[in-house]
């Protein structure tokens, strides 16, 4: 075998670990675009590293309204006599890509503001420039706000509209625009 027939066989050695090598970056290597079907309508879990978009176009004051652990958007017309709460919508995402508006209750009439919604509201606010996560300190009555030791980079937004982003969350009957609404309906014992 002649010095070059040898060359080419080493490279083209199927077991080559260089030859089978791949990128990290798996989403340049198929054409495909993840479609977005589910934003979550509640705070962050506890585990987990967030981020708040930090353009004023993904944020959103609004009336919302607890039923059973679930949070529904509620259109101003209703908000006050339903005696819906004020609330900041933030768009926030994880380390691993999830999208979730995140709703943040605002001061009360009186002005004053309950400490878990302040220390919310704060983390919220830091993690537009760093990566936050939240734990509740249920024994003083707030949530405590972590920030890595480390540079966690920065996160890769959707493409979505804040409007589409809505849409998709409240998919499902999460906006109360109506009194006819099933879960007002419920509430009031009519099914």
């Amino acid at each position: 075998m002649s010095g070059s027939q040898e060359q080419d066989q080493q490279v083209r050695d199927p077991f080559d670990p260089a030859a089978l090598r791949v990128q990290a970056d798996f989403s340049a290597l198929t054409p495909v675009k993840r479609l977005l079907t589910t934003v979550p309508l509640d705070k962050p879990r506890r585990e987990a590293w967030v981020r708040v978009h930090p353009a004023k176009e993904y944020t959103l004051r609004v009336f919302t309204l607890k039923v059973d652990r679930d949070t529904y958007l509620v259109s101003p017309d209703l908000g006050p006599e339903l005696r819906a709460r004020p609330t900041q919508i933030y768009t926030a995402i994880t380390r691993q890509g999830d999208i979730r508006l995140w709703p943040v209750g605002l001061p009360g009439p009186d002005g004053k503001h309950n400490p878990w919604h302040a220390s919310a509201m704060m983390a919220a606010e830091q993690a537009k420039t760093q990566w936050v996560r939240l734990e509740s300190n249920v024994s003083a009555g707030y949530y405590e706000v972590w920030t890595p030791k480390i540079d966690m980079g920065e996160p890769q937004w959707p493409e979505e509209s804040f409007g589409d982003l809505l849409r998709v969350a409240c998919s499902g009957g999460k906006l109360i625009d109506s009194l006819d609404h099933i879960v007002l309906r419920q509430l009031r014992g009519e099914v």
